[in-house]
């Protein structure tokens, strides 16, 4: 039995080896483009939907407020998606203050279980212009934004293209835990995009054809799972238009997102994330998933049979400490990638906490519903 769990071990980490350098290695084949000195062409319909983002809103505006583009070039569509607060309110008093932007309010008219999804066909049915932008309330975009994305589509024959999306984090071990696991993600979708095999996206920070968005029927399909607006979509585009697809690297057109401020709303959020990672029909997404997964139950695992057996000790430190050193590279090439720093200690503490986080994650999600936006959902 020993033997039988030795192999295991050593299989299960070899494979996660062999993933982290091929995300590492991915990395490196995304140059960074230079977003400067291009005439403004391109016309962009900005969606962005929201739901009782008082706290937000404010933040986000105001960097749409400093957009350097052309404003007759873009518009701005906020869709309203049953908000019971006063964020309507903020959303009027800010197109009162500044009539020069075009900007509209809509309604979210709700079809399926999705409302990001009903939202976003809401708003692209009104939409006036051919190229469509998405972000979230929760975020803020830079002043380069569209500038970039018009000389991306300039240069490149791009029917998509997925931008960088930050944390805002803080110092708390909540947020670094939050940056971490962010940073993970953004090596997955970064080394992916390198290798022109695309498997993640953040709809915060996307740009697509409205034309090819109805030509590969939108989000028909998956419209019984809440999430997924962006990378669903993202894989639609591929299959249609497989080198058409793109990774857009200039820190001028980053997006900053919040990180969230209780453990339970995280533990929520990613449940949702893992159900709509879960449910793409990608093999190479699922072995990814699989390969994670198995490493920190093995991990888990191990630990436990420390407990039993305190031979196992050795065993488990090695595995550990293999999956940091190999974690901490892509996380320091992805932390140089996005200019973004974690202290040591949250970085180790983090280490330690994930493999139980993310296994409970997937557990849980397998049985009970989850809540978000004061919504609930089933699997």
């Amino acid at each position: 039995m020993f033997e039988f769990w030795i192999i295991i071990s050593i299989t299960i980490t070899l494979l996660y080896i062999v993933l982290i350098l091929w995300l590492y290695f991915g990395i490196d084949r995304i140059s960074q483009f230079n977003s400067k000195n291009t005439v403004p062409k391109v016309s962009f319909s900005i969606l962005i939907p929201f739901r009782n983002e008082i706290e937000n809103l404010p933040d986000l505006l105001a960097s749409l407020d400093v957009l350097e583009y052309p404003k007759n070039l873009y518009e701005i569509l906020l869709v309203n998606d049953d908000s019971s607060d006063d964020s309507v309110t903020i959303v009027r008093n800010f197109i009162k203050e500044h009539s020069e932007i075009n900007i509209k309010i809509l309604n979210n008219q709700r079809k399926t279980i999705s409302p990001k999804k009903d939202a976003i066909n809401t708003a692209i049915q009104q939409s006036k212009f051919d190229w469509i932008v998405t972000t979230d309330a929760d975020c803020e975009v830079p002043r380069n934004w569209l500038q970039s994305y018009n000389a991306f589509i300039a240069k490149n024959k791009s029917v998509f293209i997925a931008g960088l999306v930050k944390y805002k984090s803080k110092k708390e071990f909540l947020h670094q835990f939050q940056l971490a696991d962010w940073l993970s993600l953004t090596g997955v979708t970064i080394g992916s995009f390198g290798w022109n095999k695309p498997l993640l996206c953040s709809g915060a920070n996307l740009v697509y054809s409205k034309k090819v968005f109805y030509e590969v029927d939108a989000f028909q399909g998956n419209e019984h799972i809440a999430s997924g607006d962006d990378v669903f979509l993202m894989h639609k585009f591929k299959e249609a238009y497989p080198n058409q697809v793109f990774f857009m690297n200039t820190p001028r057109a980053s997006v900053q997102t919040k990180s969230l401020s209780t453990w339970l709303d995280l533990f929520q959020q990613r449940i949702r994330w893992a159900i709509k990672t879960s449910s793409i029909s990608k093999e190479l997404v699922k072995f990814i998933g699989l390969v994670v997964f198995a490493m920190n139950v093995l991990l888990l695992t191990l630990l436990v049979k420390v407990f039993i057996d305190k031979t196992w000790i050795v065993v488990f430190f090695i595995l550990f400490s293999v999956k940091i050193f190999v974690d901490s590279i892509l996380i320091k090439k992805v932390s140089s990638f996005t200019h973004q720093r974690l202290t040591t200690k949250s970085w180790f503490l983090s280490s330690i906490l994930y493999p139980l986080f993310s296994i409970s994650v997937v557990v849980v999600g397998m049985f009970i519903n989850y809540k978000w936006k004061g919504r609930k959902y089933s699997k």
